[in-house]
């Protein structure tokens, strides 16, 4: 076979795959987050000293400019923090209920929208039980977190979820070793160029880092390798199986509405967004991801070189 040919067979093989790993991851990613913001909404009225240990070393990773605040401004933040904590949860458990009887019956489940409304309940969560373990070393005062569900509640659907999070990671680390298989027996083939084939053990080595992370029981959030959709003029995925499509808009059609982010306080200290509260260090992707320039390059003409594709990538950024 020419190598427009093994071009034309790769790209197809690998657009497939990638674009079922990227749903498939997708929704994982939204699942785990869902799975850790309710845990810790269930940690928030639960005796601290029982926590997991790295549940319990979470106040490490609050800004030092609100560890250092004193007890009174210390509660103004965590009840700010826990109001919008409540507000999420309120919109985001009818999603829960519906992503769980969906599961039960067996359905294949597909979110779209609810992304960001679903990490804000981890990172708003994740800040709350920050602070409170920060009082509780220092024995501040706080008082009970006002939230719609019980911690029992929490847990028992942070269950559920935490099932559905681990049959669809499962099937993303199967698509990954799908994708390695594929990967390799392209690889085989005589007619490669060696930019390509460089390519190629570029992609094979980024999926058994991400599958390897994965497997030693690693999150979406953390991946080595983000896994990200680049979606270009053409591009369709064909969904197939029976889905549960949970939609933002229309509203009406789930019986639900997202409410809106609460009005953005004066610039005190404390009231600061938890974005600022709860230090984050970035993962560094490169500029642009390999994986992206790849898929570019396959997808231009063949006049198009490597260095122009990558050009062409970071456009798209």
């Amino acid at each position: 076979m020419s190598q427009s040919g093994d071009s034309s067979r790769i790209s197809q093989r690998l657009e497939i795959g990638r674009s079922f790993l990227e749903r498939i991851a997708t929704l994982a990613s939204k699942l785990e987050n869902a799975k850790e913001g309710l845990v810790r909404s269930s940690y928030l009225g639960t005796d601290l000293d029982q926590l997991p240990v790295a549940a319990r070393k979470l106040w490490e990773s609050l800004d030092h400019d609100v560890a250092v605040l004193p007890p009174r401004e210390i509660a103004l933040k965590l009840i700010h923090v826990e109001q919008s904590l409540a507000e999420r949860m309120k919109a985001i458990m009818p999603l829960v209920e519906k992503i769980c009887a969906a599961d039960e019956r067996g359905e294949e489940i597909a979110i779209r929208g609810f992304r960001d409304q679903l990490a804000d309940l981890s990172r708003f969560a994740s800040t709350a039980l920050a602070i409170r373990l920060l009082a509780h070393r220092k024995n501040y005062k706080l008082p009970p977190p006002q939230l719609p569900f019980t911690s029992d509640t929490l847990r028992e659907r942070a269950q559920r979820v935490k099932a559905i999070e681990r049959t669809h990671k499962l099937r993303v680390m199967s698509q990954m070793r799908e994708m390695m298989k594929a990967t390799t027996e392209m690889l085989q083939s005589a007619s490669l160029d060696k930019t390509m084939r460089a390519s190629l053990q570029a992609v094979m080595r980024d999926l058994q880092t991400n599958a390897k992370h994965l497997a030693s029981g690693g999150s979406f959030s953390s991946l080595p390798v983000p896994i990200e959709y680049v979606e270009m003029e053409g591009d369709q995925v064909e969904e197939t199986g029976i889905e549960l499509a949970i939609e933002d808009a229309p509203a009406a059609a789930i019986e639900m509405k997202p409410e809106p982010m609460p009005p953005a306080p004066p610039p005190k200290p404390v009231t600061a967004w938890p974005s600022a509260v709860l230090r984050t260090q970035p993962i560094k992707i490169g500029s642009p991801p390999l994986w992206r320039q790849f898929i570019v390059w396959l997808k231009t003409p063949t006049r198009v070189s490597w260095k122009q594709a990558g050009e062409i990538a970071r456009g798209l950024e």
